[in-house]
């Protein structure tokens, strides 16, 4: 879609043994897409209607901040990551990610429910817990004990 192309559910496994290099190629790919006269100035049409290029940027950003915070809340690792980063992607889950993208894996959906926490708790146990994610398994050691 960054290139101009139409959303399409593709299943092409695109990590092959050198997933460091994978990566590195895509985010390239995905870079050199944006960085394009024009590309950020378009409208880009996905399933459910059209939308300016600017909200895939917020959605991209906000998939690779959640994403970090479940591979540092995996590996025992802080998630508190980049303030201003996870701001921008809880807002834009939070104007973005309606009730009828959540449900469990049976039901297709990606996100679960919203996972309760304080108001007040730290922003990126709120991100967590805004994307479906428990933020009490972020503050736990790879052999399960709390953190202080």
């Amino acid at each position: 879609m960054a290139t101009g192309g139409r959303y399409q559910k593709d299943q092409t496994d695109v990590i092959d043994e050198d997933w460091v290099g994978a990566y590195g190629r895509a985010a390239d790919a995905l870079l050199d897409a944006w960085r394009r006269e024009g590309a950020i100035d378009r409208t880009i049409q996905l399933p459910f209607g059209e939308r300016p290029a600017t909200w895939s940027v917020g959605q991209q950003v906000a998939d690779l901040i959640v994403h970090g915070w479940d591979v540092a809340a995996a590996t025992g690792q802080p998630t508190e990551l980049d303030p201003e980063l996870g701001q921008a992607a809880l807002d834009w889950g939070r104007e973005n990610l309606h009730p009828q993208f959540r449900g469990d894996e049976a039901s297709g959906q990606v996100f679960g429910p919203e996972v309760s926490v304080p108001a007040d708790a730290p922003l990126y146990d709120r991100l967590a817990a805004w994307f479906g994610r428990d933020p009490d398994q972020g503050h736990e050691d790879l052999q399960g004990k709390s953190r202080p």
